[in-house]
């Protein structure tokens, strides 16, 4: 499952002729853009009930993020999505993240806000379009749906502006690409304790 998720966020594509995005929308602030209701963008936020009821792997998520890049879903000048699928991340109220956190509500939120929590990403409300509460993004938990079973553009309710979608697709692709490695021996205290006494030792000889 994995390989086939990675496949999809890094193959190429053929380029497409002329532009390959379409146009920037208008910034309304920090975070969110204008909507394209014509394009798909990376960092859409989708409503459940956009989705086809019965592709949903879990009934009682609200809201649905879109993680594919933009340039593979550019639909202008006659271009059609080429990914058989599209992928999405969880996104729930705030409220239900502390509601579940072992700490303070004041240390849950700011480590929310000041992307201090591996895996998750804070999203401030937005009134003036519609967005009445703060939401929190889990890059945990991740789902593909077929073209046919995802929602249309027209259908987003966030749309996310620049600089602040590179912000948080840089902390997606550190958190999902991490790598690991077999560290215990050199993160070991006794590995650690030998380190200083050698150095304790260089410096006495000088």
């Amino acid at each position: 499952m994995l390989k086939k998720l990675k496949a999809l966020f890094i193959r190429l594509v053929k380029p497409t002729v002329g532009k390959s995005l379409p146009d920037s929308t208008e910034k309304l602030n920090e975070c969110y853009a204008d909507l394209d209701i014509e394009n798909h963008w990376q960092g859409d936020v989708y409503l459940k009930d956009s989705f086809v009821q019965s592709s949903l792997p879990n009934p009682n998520v609200p809201y649905w993020m879109l993680v594919n890049r933009t340039c593979h879903l550019y639909q202008g000048g006659g271009r059609s999505i080429k990914l058989p699928y599209l992928n999405f991340v969880v996104v729930t109220p705030l409220i239900e993240h502390v509601k579940k956190s072992e700490k303070s509500i004041k240390n849950t939120i700011k480590d929310l806000v000041n992307d201090k929590l591996e895996g998750f990403l804070f999203l401030p409300a937005f009134p003036d379009r519609g967005l009445d509460i703060h939401l929190v993004v889990n890059f945990n938990l991740i789902h593909s749906f077929s073209v046919e079973n995802a929602p249309k553009p027209s259908d987003k309710i966030i749309q996310m502006s620049s600089p602040f979608c590179e912000h948080v697709f840089q902390l997606f692709t550190r958190y999902f690409y991490t790598v690991g490695y077999e560290d215990q021996t050199i993160k070991s205290n006794e590995y650690i304790q030998s380190i200083i006494e050698e150095c304790e030792e260089q410096l006495k000889d000088k």
